[in-house]
């Protein structure tokens, strides 16, 4: 494993300045193609903590998400890993059922990262932006059971607790391989619903880009941008558990002076105060 960064780093906030310690390590990749990540470790290890596992965007900048997260997470002793999905190796990686099986790369990392005792991942909490926001929400389907909470930023489109339509859209199987994986996001929906989930987006986050996956039958399910969109799963979400008679902690911020940058939601948006908020010290939080 490579050290790479700072053993103390200094943010500041509104004035303020807090020490928050961390160091940067790079860690794979595991086997010959197996994924790398990046590391942020806390001085104060909170090894009760599960890590917080985040997912970069189709810019693939997976350090520089580590690094704008790594003071927040040091602050509370969490962990963190930022694994890359490289274009070449994980094309499509959002999609997690893809030709490169994208989730089956992260579980062997996982397995890998505590075999090797670098951390305790037999649960994560999870956070996607944008692309990996696609990502995490689809893995959070598939492998609930993995998952202690999710946090879905940004997200271009989602898959919708909706079996009427294929998959990645909704939970029917699409008519070609991997039909059966659906299946089993089906039957982990309940599961999946009752995660305390936290969907976070720009509320300028209003525009379609280039990166914006649209249509006729997606706008018409979904909506026309990311603002949108985020509204219209959470509502989804809502509907499917009170249909089955959940409970949820499923909640949606957006956050202000923000458009479509991970920085700015950082930055002007606070994502990270929002993030923490369940520790009591968001007021702490860089």
């Amino acid at each position: 494993m490579q050290t790479h960064s700072q053993p103390a780093t200094l943010t500041r906030r509104k004035g303020r300045t807090f020490a928050a310690p961390f160091i940067i390590k790079q860690a794979g990749p595991f086997g010959q193609d197996g994924l790398k990540c990046w590391l942020a470790v806390p001085a104060r290890l909170n090894r009760n903590l599960p890590p917080l596992l985040v997912v970069h965007g189709v810019l693939r900048d997976a350090k520089g998400m580590l690094k704008e997260v790594a003071s927040a997470a040091a602050r509370t002793g969490q962990l963190v890993i930022a694994p890359l999905f490289s274009e070449q190796g994980r094309p499509g990686y959002q999609r997690v059922l893809g030709r490169s099986r994208a989730d089956l790369s992260l579980i062997f990392l996982l397995q890998m990262l505590w075999q090797n005792g670098i951390a305790n991942t037999h649960t994560v909490d999870l956070l996607g932006y944008s692309g990996g926001a696609q990502f995490v929400h689809r893995f959070a389907l598939l492998y609930p059971h993995l998952v202690r909470r999710l946090n879905v930023c940004s997200a271009g489109w989602y898959t919708m607790p909706d079996t009427s339509a294929a998959y990645p859209y909704g939970l029917a199987a699409p008519a070609k391989r991997l039909s059966g994986y659906p299946a089993f996001m089906t039957d982990n929906l309940h599961h999946f619903l009752q995660l305390p989930i936290r969907v976070f987006v720009g509320e300028k986050d209003n525009q379609v880009d280039q990166y914006t996956r649209s249509g006729p039958e997606i706008d018409q399910q979904q909506g026309t941008h990311r603002l949108a969109r985020a509204v219209n799963w959470v509502q989804a979400l809502r509907t499917a558990a009170s249909e089955r008679g959940l409970q949820t902690d499923i909640s949606m911020t957006v956050l202000e002076n923000c458009g479509h940058d991970f920085r700015s939601c950082v930055r002007k948006g606070n994502v990270l105060d929002h993030l923490y908020a369940h520790t009591g010290s968001a007021s702490q939080v860089a």
